[in-house]
C-alpha cells in the first residue's frame, strides 16, 4: 500500500474543500426526499466543519462517500462522473436500509408476542390464579411456570424491566463484539460468505472500486480507500491485507488473501493491463439485485411466521390456564 497515493485523494479534496461542497450543493437541488439526500446533507456538513487531512480520514461517512467527494473534483465531475456516482451511493443507502428493514420484522415478531403474552400474564392469569387457590386443584408444570412469571412481574415489575433491559444490552454488546473480530467469517466462513449481509458489502464494494478506478487510484489504493467505506470491521481488514498482498507478490491472486473475496471480483481486479471496471460495475448491480431479491422473499416469510408465532403463543397461553379445569371439571363428574 502507497501512502502517498492513498492520501493524494485526500488532499485533493481538502485542498479544493469549498468547490466539493458547491457541486453536493447543487445535485442536492435535483435530489428528491430520500435517504441519499439526508445522508448528502450530512457529508456536507461534516466536510465544511473538516479543519484537517486527519478530520476526513477518521470520519467514516467521509470515507464511504469518497468516491463521490473524489469526483467533485475531476474533470468530467458536472458532465457525467458525479451524477452516477450519486446514483451509485443511493444504491448504497437503500442496500443498507433494506437490510435492516429485513431485520426489523423478527424484533416486531418478538415485541407482538411478548407484548400479548404480557397482556395476558398481567389481566388473565391473575383471574385463572384465584380460581385455583380457591378450588386447590394440583396444577401441572407448565401452568405453575406461567403462574409464577405472572406474580412475579405484578410484584417485582422493575426488576423484570431490568432484566429485560440487561439481556438485550447482552445481546447488543456480543452481537457488535461479533461483528468488529469477524467471528463468524473465521469459523463459519463458508456459511456467511454468501448471506444477504456480505453480498451487500460487495456490492458496494465493487461499486465504489469501479468509481475509484475510474478517477485514476492505483489497485491498492482504490482497495483499501473502498473498503474504509465498508460497515463490515472484517471487510475492511481484508481489504487492506489484500492490498498490502498486491503490493509485494506478484501471484497474490493465488493468496489466501484473495480467497476471501468472490472470484469474479478478484477477476476484475487482475485485469490486464487494467483492472476491468465495467465489470465490477456489473457486478455491484449483479450483487445489488441479489440481495433486493432476498429482501422481498425474506419479509414476506417473517410476515407469515409473526401471525404463526402470535397464534402459538395464545394458543399456548389457552391450553395451560384451561388444563387445570379440564381436570377439576372430570373430578366433580
Amino acid at each position: 500500500m502507497q501512502d502517498g497515493g492513498s492520501i493524494q485523494p485526500l488532499n485533493t479534496i481538502f485542498e479544493n474543500k469549498d468547490s466539493v461542497i458547491a457541486a453536493l450543493n447543487a445535485l442536492l437541488e435535483d435530489l428528491e426526499q430520500t435517504q441519499a439526500e439526508n445522508q448528502l446533507r450530512s457529508v456536507i456538513r461534516d466536510l465544511q466543519v473538516a479543519q484537517s487531512l486527519e478530520d476526513i480520514r477518521s470520519n467514516q461517512r467521509l470515507m464511504q462517500w469518497l468516491p463521490v467527494l473524489a469526483s467533485g473534483v475531476s474533470d468530467d465531475a458536472v458532465n457525467h462522473s458525479l451524477t452516477n456516482l450519486i446514483g451509485y451511493a443511493s444504491r448504497d443507502n437503500e442496500l443498507r436500509f433494506e437490510r435492516r428493514r429485513a431485520l426489523a420484522y423478527p424484533v416486531m415478531l418478538l415485541v407482538g408476542v411478548g407484548f400479548v403474552f404480557a397482556l395476558l400474564t398481567i389481566l388473565v392469569v391473575p383471574i385463572f390464579d384465584k380460581m385455583f387457590e380457591d378450588y386447590g386443584i394440583e396444577l401441572p408444570g407448565a401452568t405453575k411456570m406461567v403462574i409464577s412469571l405472572s406474580r412475579e412481574v405484578r410484584e417485582q415489575p422493575l426488576l423484570l424491566i431490568l432484566k429485560v433491559a440487561s439481556l438485550i444490552t447482552m445481546v447488543i454488546v456480543i452481537k457488535k463484539l461479533w461483528s468488529r473480530t469477524g467471528v463468524s467469517h473465521r469459523f463459519f466462513r463458508f456459511l456467511v460468505n454468501g448471506n444477504s449481509a456480505s453480498v451487500s458489502e460487495m456490492s458496494i464494494l465493487a461499486g465504489r472500486l469501479a468509481e475509484l478506478l475510474h478517477l485514476g487510484l492505483s489497485r491498492e489504493d482504490a482497495l483499501v480507500l473502498a473498503g474504509q467505506g465498508l460497515k463490515s470491521h472484517w471487510y475492511q481488514n481484508a481489504c487492506k491485507i489484500l492490498a498490502a498482498r498486491m503490493a509485494t507478490d506478484t501471484k497474490w491472486v493465488e493468496s489466501k488473501a484473495a480467497r476471501t473475496f468472490p472470484d469474479n471480483v478478484i477477476l476484475a481486479l487482475q485485469g490486464n493491463p487494467i483492472p476491468n471496471v465495467d465489470l465490477l460495475r456489473e457486478l455491484s448491480a449483479m450483487y445489488a439485485d441479489r440481495v433486493h431479491h432476498r429482501v422481498d422473499w425474506t419479509t414476506g416469510a417473517f410476515a407469515q411466521i409473526a401471525i404463526v408465532c402470535l397464534g402459538v403463543a395464545v394458543g399456548f397461553m389457552v391450553i395451560v390456564l384451561l388444563t387445570p379445569l379440564f381436570s377439576l371439571i372430570s373430578a366433580l363428574s
